[in-house]
Parts: C-alpha cells; sequence; structure tokens
C-alpha cells in the first residue's frame, strides 16, 4: 500500500443529515449485528453504527460515480438490511461489502501513536502481536458466509460523538429510541408486517413532565410507518398532562426533538402502550408473546437524547479492496490472538491456544478446523476471538482500555499490505 492509494474522504452536511434521516427511519429493521443490549445507550450506540455505515456507503457511491463506475446500493431496508455495492468491473457484476472502523481521535490511549496515514503505512504489514501498531481489516466470522464477492476496508475518524450534543457539530439531529420491551413491541418487523397485513395498529399515550411553573409546551416526532409507507406525527405536549393514544402505527423507529425544544425540555417525557388493536399471539424465537403491550412506561430524560449528525471533522480513509476467495486464502498465513494478559504484558495480544467447544465449533462451521494443531494446542490462522463480555483481542482501532478493550466480536482479518489498490477499480 502506499500514501497516495488511500482515499481520504469528507461527507457534507447533506450527506451528514441525510444518514442521520435514513438512520433513525430504519433502525428498527437493521440487524442488531454488534450485540448491543436494548438499554437506552445500546439503542443509540445502533444507531449510530447505522449512521456510520451509510455515510461510508454514500461517500464511497458519489467517489465511484465520479470516476464512471456503475454501481447500485441496496437501501431496501424493509426486504434487506445489508447494505451493497453492485459494481461492473471486466464486464461482469461484482458484490461489493463495504467495512469500516472507527477510530476516535480525541482520546489519549497510553502507548498509542497519534494517528496518521504514514503511521498506518509504516505498520501495514505486521501481524501482531503489539496491538499499538496492528491494523488488521476485520470480518465479523458471522457475516463470512455471507453472498459477497469482495470486501472493501477503511477507517473513519473523528471526535467521540457518542456522549454530548455539541462536539465538532454543525447542526442537530437529535433522537431517542424505544428501549427494554417496548423493543420487541412497537419496533417489530414481524409484528408490523402482520398488523398492517390485518390493518390494526397500536396507539401511545405521551406526557411531558415539567418541574417549571413557566415550563412551555414542546413538539416531538414520531417516526414510524403505516400501510407500508412512513409516518412522521408531529405532536405538541403540554406540559404535566396527558396525552392518549396517538396512532395507529405499524411501527416505530425513533423519537426527534428540535434543538430549542430540546433546550425548553426540563425534565422527562413518559411513552406508556396504548391501545393495541392486533390482538394475536406472536411468538419469538424463545417462544414468548411479544404482541403484550409494557406495563411500563419509557422515560426519556435530556441525557438519554443523542445527536445523530455526525461531526464535521469526520474523516473516511479508505485503503483498499480484496477479493473473498483472496481474503479467505491469504488470512490463514496469519496468527490467530485473544486480548492481552495485563500482568504480563498490557500492549501484547495472546497465542489462541485455549479452544472451547465454542470456539471448535465456530471455527469448524467456517471449515478452519484443519488450522487447529493439537500437539501444542494452537488455533493457526488470522482471527481475532472476543472473550464474550464486552471486549477481546485488541489492535490500534480497538486498544486494550480494561474491560471494554478490544474486538466486541471475533473476526477474521487480513492485513492493509493485502488489499488491492482502489484505483484498480476504477479501470
Amino acid at each position: 500500500m502506499r500514501k497516495e492509494s488511500v482515499l481520504v474522504l469528507k461527507p457534507t452536511k447533506k450527506e451528514r443529515l441525510d444518514a442521520a434521516d435514513f438512520a433513525s427511519k430504519t433502525i428498527a429493521w437493521t440487524f442488531n449485528r454488534m450485540s448491543y443490549n436494548y438499554t437506552k445507550r445500546g439503542q443509540n450506540l445502533r444507531c449510530f453504527n447505522i449512521v456510520k455505515g451509510i455515510i461510508a456507503q454514500e461517500m464511497l457511491k458519489t467517489h465511484l460515480i465520479k470516476h464512471g463506475i456503475s454501481v447500485v446500493t441496496d437501501n431496501s431496508y424493509r426486504s434487506s438490511d445489508i447494505f451493497d455495492f453492485l459494481i461492473k468491473r471486466d464486464e461482469k457484476e461484482i458484490k461489493l461489502d463495504l467495512k469500516t472502523n472507527h477510530h476516535y481521535n480525541d482520546y489519549n490511549v497510553k502507548g498509542r501513536p497519534e494517528f496518521s496515514v504514514d503511521y498506518l503505512i509504516q505498520n501495514q504489514n505486521y501481524p501482531g502481536p503489539d496491538w499499538r501498531k496492528f491494523f488488521p481489516m476485520l470480518m465479523p466470522h458471522n457475516q463470512i458466509r455471507q453472498n459477497k464477492d469482495a470486501y472493501c476496508f477503511g477507517i473513519s475518524s473523528s471526535v467521540d460523538f457518542r456522549d454530548g450534543i455539541e462536539k465538532d457539530r454543525d447542526g442537530y439531529f437529535l433522537s431517542f429510541f424505544p428501549y427494554d420491551s417496548y423493543v420487541s413491541f412497537i419496533s417489530n418487523k414481524k409484528l408490523c408486517k402482520l398488523r398492517e397485513e390485518n390493518g390494526k395498529g397500536f396507539y401511545l399515550n405521551f406526557k411531558y413532565n415539567s418541574l417549571s411553573l413557566y415550563s412551555t409546551p414542546i413538539t416531538i416526532e414520531i417516526v414510524g410507518e403505516w400501510n407500508e409507507c412512513y409516518k412522521i406525527e408531529r405532536i405538541t405536549l403540554t406540559p404535566n398532562k396527558l396525552i392518549k393514544n396517538i396512532g395507529p402505527f405499524s411501527i416505530i423507529s425513533s423519537f426527534k426533538i428540535d434543538k430549542n425544544d430540546f433546550e425548553n425540555f426540563d425534565d422527562s417525557i413518559e411513552i406508556s402502550a396504548g391501545k393495541n388493536e392486533y390482538k394475536d399471539e406472536v411468538l419469538n424465537s424463545s417462544k414468548e408473546n411479544i404482541n403484550v403491550p409494557p406495563s411500563t412506561d419509557m422515560i426519556f430524560f435530556r441525557k438519554d437524547i443523542c445527536n445523530l449528525l455526525l461531526p464535521e471533522n469526520y474523516t473516511l480513509y479508505l485503503l483498499g479492496w480484496i477479493y473473498k476467495n483472496d481474503f479467505l486464502n491469504k488470512c490463514l498465513k496469519y496468527p490467530s490472538w485473544v486480548w492481552p494478559k495485563d500482568s504480563v504484558d498490557r500492549f501484547k495480544n495472546q497465542e489462541w491456544s485455549q479452544l472451547t467447544e465454542s470456539d471448535i465449533k465456530s471455527i469448524s462451521k467456517l471449515g478452519f478446523e484443519d488450522h487447529i494443531k493439537k500437539t501444542p494446542r494452537k488455533f493457526n490462522a488470522g482471527w481475532l476471538k472476543t472473550n464474550g463480555r464486552g471486549g477481546g483481542a485488541c489492535c490500534y482501532i480497538f486498544p486494550n482500555i480494561g474491560r471494554n478493550g478490544g474486538v466486541m466480536e471475533t473476526n477474521l482479518y487480513v492485513l492493509p499490505t493485502d488489499l488491492e489498490d482502489l484505483n484498480l477499480l476504477f479501470k
């Protein structure tokens, strides 16, 4: 990889707003790949990840079109939540999957140098164990069987936008999301389709609790759907007054509030289940009936609201691409790693030498069982393991910061040196 082959892209404000809008409307349909819990914070993180994926896709699409490349993207969120690129190269169509990981540049992680393209190029063929100079191109093990022809890899970078709404922002897209038991009741794809097929929806109740004698009404938007179309309903909430049975909806993805109303919002918004017209039992994979209105309320405070507009200086570094078969072959030449043992060396991953029954099952399912060495016990392939408790093997982008450091899921990897120059896509 050469420095000049790295494609550096910065989104426009319109692209950032469009990505926030699409994510806020479709989070209910999007697979929870990172297995975030359905708390208020977990839902915020899910939607941020969707925004990042969409913005990367749209920037690459714009760039390819400028270079005369025929591109089709799949944003048919009701039938698919996999954002594919279909591009034509050498008279054949290639289904390209874009994978990016995010670097928060306002964190001074002890021992980790500042990110730069020069530093990445310098370490493009380093396979570990020192995570400070390790830049694996990651592919989650549970996605490797997807129907893709090639992968494109990139690194995005910005300040940490997950907490607070002001940091490096030039605008606002303020959203909050259904959480806990409400996710399965008002944000479920299966229930949505059954409600629409039968013409029977659900309704919600709203109450704005204010502690001030001088508070004024606030307006929020309910971002949902009905009859297979978006349904965006604006409602005005008078302090300490209950509004009942707003609907019908078949599904709700999020709620939105304008900046001025956010500033005037001084206590909490309570949202509860109202009428439920569709009465049939609907079972989830655990054989539990999810068509049961929750008995508790959702309660939102100012701290629960996030700004989905990505930072003004958000930057995407696209590094290169690789055919899927090449990825699977080249990952075989690299070592496998698990998380560092701090008492030995907090900067170095450990060899993956202890394999559980679950490990062997996952490895064998993907056809890597021949790369398990029995004496001494060791797994020999480019995999990074998660520990299943909030972290895993570490790298530059996912450093060792304690309990939640490292990769959040088990990944296969190759290195930047294995990638093809992006300019080859333009030929």
